[in-house]
Parts: structure tokens; sequence; C-alpha cells
């Protein structure tokens, strides 16, 4: 318990917590399901919808994350008292890792609906202080630089969308920064849900009605004309607030082109011999990191060779992903390099 209660309060994903009156945080713990998963059990994926947390209690488990373009993911080492799963259980977001148990492990878990009932619906933070108290802190109150969280404060945002909902994310985030005490989903006093690729009025109505229970302001970025006119008519008559991010930039394009938009849904990536090279150097890149295969390395644009640890590995990455085909050799001391390092043409 004591375990459950010290990691919750330094979750930084979570800063209601650290607001919090210890009651809430019991509460929590009190709402938290034991997991016990076997060595190689698979405890969450990448991708799936999933809006739990996890703290670990005994056992070792390996957290990867494939980043976007790269086949190669990127991984780190999790025990006991680390967590994973805070973004998803606040912004009911897919789960951002794949995580896998290197040992029989116990973890605990939060369910993001337990959290909302008790954090969010139930308000978790002190709210009123004793009398005496107050007057006795007046002073050191009026100190205080700027707004504070409070669960009590939260604003819910939707973003809708008829693709992938990045574009959108990526806007509101980057108008939240002008609110810097409610940013984005980490923050205590905002939450941000994307809903994608929304493709019928029945989602629509849905996501909308929850939009109206929840208050939310609903931002939203779709191209099909049939969804974007439904989506806006129930705005309008639901008096959800809304705004169309891209309808009044797409409207001034029309006037200065003289011509209408295409309503064209989504990014399309083109399979051209660019980037048939870049997925080739990928590959290659992956296969022989860390110095296996030397009897590929002539076929490599670039070899990297330095000492274990500095960085090699993501170097080649992020070369590879600008379609350079590298491989990469670890100086080790008393260790003579093979004969293929010198070899290279």
């Amino acid at each position: 318990v004591d375990l459950l209660v010290q990691v919750l309060r330094e979750v930084k994903e979570l800063v209601v917590l650290q607001k919090s009156e210890e009651e809430t945080i019991k509460k929590l713990v009190d709402a938290m399901d034991q997991v016990l998963v076997e060595a190689g059990e698979v405890v969450v994926r990448q991708g799936e919808k999933d809006s739990s947390m996890y703290i670990v209690q005994e056992g070792d488990l390996v957290i990867e994350r494939a980043p976007a373009g790269s086949e190669a993911p990127l991984t780190r080492p999790a025990g006991r008292g680390d967590y994973f799963g805070a973004v998803a259980l606040l912004g009911r977001t897919p789960q951002k890792t794949t995580v896998r148990a290197s040992t029989p492990c116990t973890l605990w878990r939060l369910d993001g609906r337990k959290f909302d009932e008790i954090v969010i619906q139930g308000g978790g933070l002190d709210e009123e202080e004793d009398d005496d108290e107050a007057d006795d802190e007046d002073d050191e109150d009026d100190e205080e630089d700027g707004p504070t969280c409070t669960t009590a404060d939260l604003r819910e945002i939707f973003i809708v969308s008829d693709s992938t909902g990045e574009s959108a994310k990526a806007s509101v985030q980057t108008a939240m920064r002008q609110f810097d005490y409610c940013f984005g989903t980490t923050c205590g006093t905002s939450r941000t849900v994307v809903y994608r690729f929304v493709r019928t009025t029945s989602e629509v109505r849905k996501i909308v009605d929850q939009a109206r229970e929840q208050e939310a302001l609903l931002v939203f970025t779709v191209m099909e004309p049939k969804i974007h006119e439904a989506l806006t008519t129930a705005c309008k008559e639901q008096n959800v607030a809304c705004c169309d991010l891209w309808g009044e930039l797409l409207e001034s394009l029309e006037r200065k082109f003289g011509a209408k938009r295409s309503g064209v849904t989504g990014r399309r990536q083109v399979v051209s011999d660019e980037y048939m090279r870049i997925v080739q150097a990928i590959e290659y890149t992956r296969k022989v990191d860390d110095g296996v295969l030397p009897n590929q390395w002539d076929d490599c644009d670039i070899m990297l060779v330095g000492p274990s640890r500095a960085g090699k590995t993501p170097l080649s990455f992020y070369l590879a992903q600008r379609g350079f085909k590298v491989a990469n050799y670890p100086l080790v001391p008393d260790e003579e390099p093979p004969a293929e390092l010198f070899n290279i043409d």
C-alpha cells in the first residue's frame, strides 16, 4: 500500500494527484486490482484500447515503443516502483507502449473509469480550509503566482476527425501551450480525447451527446461533406461549443484559387523509389545493429565505430530514416575487431 501511495503521488502525468487529499489517494489504491503475469506474457500492446495505468510491485518488464517510420522499437527496462499507461488513463487514449514481462510479475491496475469516479467526478482536492488556518495563511496565498489546478475546474476537449486526427491534435496541443497550467492530457485541469476515423452520422451523434453531457469543447477536422454537416448541425442542436479547425482556412483557399476543395480524407503515403530506399535502409540497419552480421557490412553506406553505450544505435536509425544503410560496431577492451571492419569498400 505504501508503495502504491508513493508512486501515485509521483506520477508526473497526473498533476491532479499532487494536490489531492490523502483520502482520495487511498480510495484509488483500494480501487486498484492486482494483476499477476508470467515471464514472456504481454501486459499491454501499443495502440490497444486499454485506459488503465499499471504500477509494478515485483518483477522485471521491458517497455517497447515503436516510433513512426521505424521498424526498430525503442526499449527500456521497468521494475519495482515503475508505472506505465498514465496518459492512456487520463486521456482515454490507446496505450503508447507494448509492455512484456521478463520475469513473473505482480502489478496493480488502475482502471480509467474508476479514476474518473474517484478523482474527476468525486473531486479529489482540498477545496476548503479551516477558517482559522485560512486566515493565518492569507498572506502566503497572496504570494502564490498564477492559477492552480483543481479537479472541479477540469475542462474536456474532444477532437473529432474522419482521418487520424494527428494534425488537429497537434494544433490543439500547440494552442494549449498558451495556458501552461492546463496543458494537454498531462494536466489536472484539462483532458483531451481524440475520436479518429469517424465515418458515420451515428458516431457523430454519440460523440456530440457525450460532449454535451461533459460540457466539452468539440474541435474537428472533417473533410467528408455529409459528416461535416451532421457534426455542425448536431452541435448547434445540442448547444455544444465547437470549433471547425480548418473551416475558415479552406474557405479562404477556395476563394483564393476559385475552386472547391476535393473533400479527400487523410494523408496517403506515396510509395516512391525514395520511400522504398528508406524502408530498405531501416531494415538493413536493424539487421546489422550492434556489430552483428559482419559479412554484410560491405553493403553499408556508413560504418559507425565507437565505445559501447556511446549512442551509435540511435544515430544509426536517425541516418537510416534519411536513406542511409548504417552499420555500427562497439569497441570492447581486449577484443580484436573482425577483419571485415577493415575491408569495407
